[in-house]
């Protein structure tokens, strides 16, 4: 689902999305997936043996491999509605299970995960209520979500929405931590929330990259 530069253009046809992953893979002639470790664990200050004996459920997971770094006794999940289109990279080969659902319509019982993931995903879906709902619906109680997103973005053809950084507030979570940054043109998501030089207030206006760590209450 995700992109990892917050761009979207439909061609010949196949969705966006996929169009997007198929020249990355092609360029890289496979998929990078090293630095999610670090998203995951020293960059939102979890350790890594945080995740032994979880449930972790990535949303918009695209076909990187995104939980290819977490323990053996981790149960992965990377959730995508482009899953059936991805297998073409492999990703079954993959340590994650892949499920091909969308953000309103999550195929798990309440309360059955201890961290979600949504990194540059929720612009992507159909109905952001909704999929808000089904996060806050799947997340155990003291379970963390980690949160990336493109704000004040016009929308587009695949990103439908134009969000704000008001969507942490939307899952009723304890915010943890919340950080905006300036997107500059050459930087594409993760590198540009790397560079603290592009940490910035949201004027509401300009698009930035959001993060957000929250906990559900108890």
């Amino acid at each position: 689902m995700r992109q990892e530069n917050g761009e979207s253009k439909n061609e010949g046809g196949r969705p966006s999305q996929y169009m997007y992953w198929w020249r990355k893979w092609k360029k890289e002639r496979g998929f990078i997936n090293s630095h999610f470790e670090y998203f995951f664990t020293d960059y939102f200050d979890i350790p890594k043996i945080f995740y032994e004996n979880k449930k972790v459920i990535d949303i918009g997971c695209g076909p990187r491999g995104s939980l290819e770094w977490t323990p053996e006794s981790t149960l992965a999940v990377g959730l995508d509605p482009l899953v059936i289109d991805y297998a073409r990279f492999g990703i079954s080969n993959h340590k994650a299970l892949y499920v091909n659902a969308p953000a309103e319509k999550i195929p798990f019982v309440a309360g059955s995960f201890d961290c979600v993931s949504a990194f540059n995903s929720l612009n992507y879906v159909d109905d952001v209520d909704e999929s808000v709902e089904e996060i806050r619906r799947i997340l155990k109680p003291s379970g963390i979500l980690l949160f990336v997103a493109e704000v004040n973005a016009q929308p587009t053809v695949d990103a439908k929405h134009t969000l704000s950084s008001s969507i942490l507030d939307k899952f009723g979570f304890d915010i943890v931590e919340r950080r905006t940054y300036a997107k500059p043109a050459d930087k594409g998501c993760y590198d540009a929330i790397l560079d603290e030089r592009n940490l910035a207030p949201d004027d509401g206006a300009a698009n930035m990259w959001l993060i957000g760590k929250l906990r559900k209450r108890n």
